[in-house]
């Protein structure tokens, strides 16, 4: 039981996963098909809007009653939100399509200038197709709603994306550092093209765990991939920093499904990488990873939850003492490792210290490492109680007790009212983006 309540609070805090989502069968996919499927190619350049819709009512509501549509009422935010597809790039340069919602409150901007728009990263929502932030939004829970809200009460627009073969064709290359950064400044630019706003207009990223790996690469990559973005500020919560740190933390907690992500991604984006895999797993172990490529988040955890890897190897020891072993995939590994390229605009990073799924140390040296590029970043420690090593209790408090801080910080950042924010319990003293601190 205690696992399942973990599991509640971590997909709820992530926007991770719904109720209902169907698991996958038996049998799983082909392991071949999975990593050869041909993609299709976009020619339109990274950020064209390719197609878009109204999107769905959420049965959530903001204050009481809100809608997608703007038809809701009593005292909440109304917004109008709609789906879009969007061109983008992968590692390997190749045009990719991708998904995302826009969301944009129907009450006129309070402030001083243009409104700023949040690009919002998901956290991990599983591998499927069907797990997408844009296939969900409309569903109780569903499509990041949880981390929506609060952003669009402080009257921002909201762009919330899918990843690259997350509800589009291909495997999802999961925590792919190129991948994912290069998705959320393409979502940018996408998310103001839709209603032709300027590409300088004011931007900022948002995203927690796999999200805020995310928004780490994405705030590092654009003064090279999307220079023309005006980004004011990032935060980066609990980010996927150094994936080697990530998969040995990971290994036999709750959420030890999500290690299956990584390997179907990297074997997707890294053919070279194949062979070896082949070697390492066992029968039982391709199946898994086959069965893992099919499912949300909630899925897995049913599946493997609280599982260790060496029950995936061919001789039992774990995936990590054997990714050790061979040079390839240290260098992949190493390659997708954050914080060796310098943010051109300040970066709040968040982690939790006792948090049992990201670990707290490299999160921590990513802010030093980008601190030492004459970066402006402030790290905030979030001090919650170690609780139930392994279900993800220590991962998910941290977001819950810190979203607050993070939304008064970009707040700030754009320089409308700061309200108040706490955490931890108190009142926060944190300066505005400058200085490095810890």
């Amino acid at each position: 039981m205690a696992a399942l309540v973990a599991a509640g609070m971590f997909t709820a805090t992530a926007g991770a996963v719904l109720p209902g989502t169907a698991s996958a069968g038996d049998g799983g996919a082909d392991a071949a098909s999975l990593y050869d499927e041909d993609l299709p190619i976009v020619e339109a350049a990274p950020g064209t809007v390719l197609s878009s819709r109204p999107a769905p009512s959420p049965s959530g509501s903001i204050g009481g009653g809100s809608s997608a549509n703007g038809s809701g009422g009593g005292e909440s935010v109304e917004y109008t939100a709609r789906i879009f597809r969007f061109a983008t790039r992968d590692g390997a340069g190749r045009g990719r399509e991708v998904g995302g919602v826009v969301a944009v409150p129907d009450v006129p901007w309070e402030h001083e200038g243009p409104r700023p728009t949040v690009v919002v990263a998901p956290g991990t929502v599983g591998q499927a197709d069907k797990c997408a932030p844009s296939a969900t939004f409309g569903e109780e829970g569903g499509g990041q709603i949880d981390q929506v809200e609060p952003l669009l009460e402080q009257g921002f627009r909201v762009v919330v994306t899918d990843y690259i073969g997350l509800g589009a064709p291909g495997v999802h290359t999961y925590v792919n550092r190129v991948d994912q950064g290069q998705t959320v400044l393409d979502a940018a630019r996408a998310g103001l093209a839709i209603d032709g706003l300027p590409a300088d207009s004011p931007i900022a990223f948002w995203g927690y765990s796999q999200g805020g790996g995310a928004t780490a690469s994405a705030a590092e990559l654009a003064q090279t991939y999307a220079p023309e973005l005006n980004v004011v500020v990032t935060f980066a919560g609990a980010p996927t920093a150094d994936l080697s740190q990530v998969l040995t933390r990971i290994d036999g907690n709750l959420i030890m499904g999500a290690i299956g992500y990584a390997v179907n991604g990297f074997l997707a984006a890294e053919p070279h990488l194949r062979p070896l895999m082949d070697d390492i797993a066992s029968p039982y172990g391709k199946r898994i990873l086959s069965e893992l490529s099919e499912d949300c988040i909630d899925d897995s955890v049913a599946r493997v939850g609280l599982h260790r890897t060496n029950s995936w190897t061919v001789d039992g020891r774990s995936l990590s003492d054997h990714f050790a072993e061979h040079p390839e995939i240290v260098d992949v590994l190493d390659g997708n490792r954050i914080g060796r390229l310098k943010p051109n605009a300040p970066v709040l990073v968040l982690n939790g210290r006792n948090d049992d799924v990201i670990p707290f140390g490299q999160a921590e040296q990513l802010a030093r490492d980008w601190c030492a590029q004459g970066a402006e970043v402030t790290f905030v420690p979030a001090e919650i109680p170690r609780l139930a090593p392994g279900l993800g209790i220590g991962h998910a408090a941290p977001m819950m007790t810190g979203s607050e801080l993070a939304t008064h910080y970009l707040a700030a950042a754009f320089g409308i009212a700061l309200k108040e924010a706490s955490v931890n319990g108190s009142s926060s003293d944190i300066e505005l983006p400058g200085a490095c601190q810890f």
